[in-house]
């Protein structure tokens, strides 16, 4: 799915650098979030939620997620309010010893790290950075990555766009040569705040109507697609 003349306009420029997110894009973490915030959530003597209904409260950050968490389980907005710092070092605690229980890449997801040398590779997530790092390690693919940008860092969290706009100037790369890869609307919007083209990924969290709605520039339902659609942006298939 193109956009149009912006499409045509990165065909005449060379891709360098692939930026991807990372929960529900390159790894399913659905299983350890939910087990983390629910485990959070029983020492709080409150009862368990969905994974869906977690899941929806996904991509902005782990403060988001815990607050969203503790209003679906009822929790009074005092004791929130009062107790939300130390609920929330709980719960990073947690599952920072127990993020690669379940935690594995998305099929396709570390082929296509291995088959594509030729592009400079960084994650932008949310998460904050030290699950994120423990994961990617965890899960063999940390070296792939030039540089790993959490939403605890100075650079404020998605779709804020100074994240994407340090990758791009750390790695000396201009937006036009750069796309963003995610599962998200927060993903898309950093994109298109940053100048840089964006890949959807529909087999993530996010949900992919609302995500082929807002017209990426491409989508895929699987990763192994993603080399194809670089190609038609001009990117080659390194």
């Amino acid at each position: 799915m193109a956009r149009g003349g912006y499409f045509l306009e990165m065909r005449t420029r060379r891709l360098k650098l692939l930026v991807f997110d990372l929960d529900g894009t390159l790894a399913d973490t659905r299983m350890d979030l939910a087990q983390a915030v629910n485990a959070t959530l029983s020492t709080l003597g409150k009862t368990a939620l969905p994974m869906e209904q977690v899941m929806s409260y996904v991509g902005d950050g782990a403060d988001q997620l815990l607050l969203r968490s503790l209003r679906a389980a009822e929790c009074g907005e005092k004791d929130i309010r009062d107790g939300l710092s130390g609920i929330l070092a709980s719960f990073l605690d947690y599952y920072g010893r127990n993020c690669l229980v379940h935690t594995h890449p998305y099929s396709g997801a570390v082929l296509l790290l291995e088959r594509m040398p030729g592009y400079r590779k960084a994650v932008l997530t949310n998460k904050p950075l030290s699950p994120a790092l423990r994961i990617l390690e965890g899960l063999g693919i940390r070296r792939h990555f030039d540089l790993v940008i959490g939403g605890d860092g100075p650079h404020g969290r998605k779709p804020d766009p100074k994240g994407l706009g340090y990758i791009l100037s750390a790695l000396e790369v201009g937006p036009e040569q750069a796309v963003m890869i995610g599962d998200s609307l927060q993903d898309l919007h950093v994109a298109r705040a940053a100048g840089c083209a964006f890949i959807a990924f529909l087999g993530g969290i996010g949900k992919p109507e609302i995500l082929q709605a807002a017209k990426p520039d491409f989508s895929v339902h699987h990763l192994d697609q993603i080399p194809a659609a670089l190609a038609k942006m001009g990117g080659g298939t390194s």
